[in-house]
């Protein structure tokens, strides 16, 4: 992958929440390999969703840390054009403060979301690795 076609996917994930706030943290890049990691703070009593465009990769993977006090409820919805979004057939995760937990979708399609169901304040990081 080209550097611009590196910067055109980091461009590319976005939050339905304008007031979400996230940043990439670190990445990797190696070969056919690639490693994201993202800071998202959450507010409480939003629904948060945050949206990954996966057509770079042939494979991927997320985990979820939880750096907040409570524990956090997660479900994973794909999407084949970013508009209609089902949720997959796994059911909804719960992460424990301060562990994380590991998320990889049962169907590829373009489009997938982390959709944090009962956030609190605080931070947690999302890792996203993938094979291009």
């Amino acid at each position: 992958m080209m550097s611009s076609n590196l910067n055109q996917y980091l461009r590319s994930i976005y939050s339905d929440n304008p007031s979400v706030n996230f940043r990439l943290v670190n990445y990797e890049f190696y070969n056919k390999f690639i490693s994201l990691k993202y800071c998202v703070k959450l507010k409480s009593k939003n629904k948060e969703r945050i949206v990954f465009n996966n057509s770079y990769f042939s494979i991927y993977t997320f985990s979820v840390e939880n750096l907040t006090d409570n524990n956090l409820i997660i479900n994973i919805e794909i999407s084949p054009d970013n508009q209609f979004f089902c949720k997959q057939s796994t059911p909804k995760a719960e992460i424990e403060p301060k562990t994380m937990d590991v998320f990889v979708p049962s169907v590829f399609l373009k489009y997938t979301a982390l959709v944090f169901e009962n956030p609190t304040d605080g931070y947690v990081y999302i890792y996203l690795q993938g094979q291009l």
